[in-house]
């Protein structure tokens, strides 16, 4: 469940930023590959990776933790 939720919070972000799963890769130097596996919640997210996704999607890294439907931006 926990994994779907950082899955959920990192599209949505990177959604609501416009940005590609290829775009943010570049923000990132985080493969596009493991982007997307995060994003699917085919793999967990290392804290370090966790951190840089956050500043490359200009959140703070508790809010990609955050339960989804409680984690709505104004």
């Amino acid at each position: 469940m926990a994994l779907v939720n950082v899955g959920n919070n990192i599209r949505k972000y990177r959604k609501l930023n416009r940005l590609t799963i290829v775009e943010l890769e570049y923000k990132t130097n985080i493969h596009q590959k493991s982007l997307w596996a995060y994003e699917t919640a085919k793999t967990s997210v290392s804290i370090t990776n966790l951190y840089i996704i956050a500043e490359a999607l200009n959140v703070q890294a508790y809010e990609l933790l955050m339960p989804y439907e409680e984690n709505v931006t104004q």
